[in-house]
């Protein structure tokens, strides 16, 4: 009976998609953003090792808008001491996009320039900052994406798993009114009526005077 257990959870195992690595990982994407307002956020690869290369291209999309028009974004390499490949790697960026189209790409790619590295999180892990504007008058939410066609990761994983893009994120417009003066209370009414009759009558008395 034992041995039947053990070869259907061996057949189970075999059957079952292997787990894989999302890697990069977002950082700091906010769940707002308001209108003519930057935002930041990071792309990281923490946990891997002989990490040569890498190529995305980051996927920018509103709903049925131009959103090369309507949202800017700069992908920026980060210092040295934060980035995957440290003072000697190559960063280059380009950003391409169809007129009318929903979405536009941001293409990120670096090189260690050398022998490979080992990324630990929190350390030098930061394969690119991205900072978005969206311009005035935008109302629709706003998603990154990584497209799996233009992945490309040189490296080995610590949990030994492969590697995937992970899955998109969305920033929605944050539609909370902007607060307004405070109106006064009936008290702060009465106050203020009765510091400007004061004011009115030391005038006078200094005129008799």
């Amino acid at each position: 009976m034992r041995t039947i257990a053990l070869a259907l959870a061996a057949l189970v195992g075999a059957a079952a998609p292997a787990r894989a690595d999302e890697i990069p990982q977002f950082v700091g994407v906010p769940g707002t953003y308001v209108a003519t307002v930057p935002f930041t956020f990071e792309l990281r690869a923490p946990g891997l090792s002989a990490f040569t290369d890498f190529s995305v291209n980051l996927i920018v999309e509103t709903p049925g808008l131009d959103p090369v028009a309507l949202v800017a974004v700069i992908a920026e390499r980060p210092g040295d001491g934060e980035y995957v490949f440290g003072a000697a790697g190559t960063f280059s960026t380009s950003q391409s996009a169809v007129d009318g189209s929903p979405t536009f790409t941001v293409s990120i790619a670096g090189t260690s320039g050398g022998s490979g590295v080992s990324t630990v999180a929190g350390a030098n892990d930061v394969l690119a900052r991205i900072t978005v504007t969206p311009a005035a008058g935008l109302t629709d939410p706003i998603t990154f994406s990584i497209d799996a066609s233009g992945y490309t990761f040189s490296a080995l994983s610590e949990s030994g798993q492969s590697l995937q893009p992970p899955a998109p994120v969305t920033v929605f417009l944050d539609d909370t009114p902007p607060p307004t003066s405070p109106v006064p209370g009936p008290g702060g009414v009465v106050l203020m009526g009765f510091g400007g009759l004061l004011v009115v009558a030391r005038g006078r008395l200094l005129r008799w005077a």
